[in-house]
């Protein structure tokens, strides 16, 4: 593709997938190098989008192991499941942990088991009604 044809990279307008397929041409850019001139600039220019990826796009996903006992009670039945299911994977993946992982896996459980009955009686009603 020839210079004039590509499209001329804007990061703040650029969505996440744009951004990701910047940073790939950058790293690749940065190996191809044949100077190390050339090489300090390409990796400037993949650490400063970089950066502003990680600020524009900041997910700031909390474990499962912080929630509080409020923070379980407002939880969907969906994202409940997920917790539990969470929770499973991190028994097994580290078991020394198993003891405090199991405390907060019953927490999630009680709240699903609590939530799929509410289900369950509102399905009733709904049946019966």
């Amino acid at each position: 593709m020839s210079a004039q044809n590509q499209k001329s990279f804007d990061m703040t307008t650029a969505t996440l997938t744009e951004i990701n397929r910047e940073l790939k041409r950058l790293a690749s850019r940065k190996c191809r190098a044949k100077t190390e001139e050339n090489r300090k600039s390409a990796a400037n220019a993949y650490a400063e989008l970089a950066q502003f990826k990680s600020e524009k796009f900041a997910t700031t996903r909390k474990s499962y192991m912080t929630f509080t006992d409020e923070e379980i009670a407002d939880l969907d039945l969906e994202t409940t499941i997920k917790a539990v299911k969470s929770l499973q994977s991190r028994r097994c993946i580290y078991p020394e942990k198993t003891a405090e992982t199991l405390q907060m896996e019953q927490k999630f459980q009680e709240h699903r088991e609590e939530l799929a009955e509410k289900a369950l009686l509102e399905k009733l009603r709904e049946k019966y009604a």
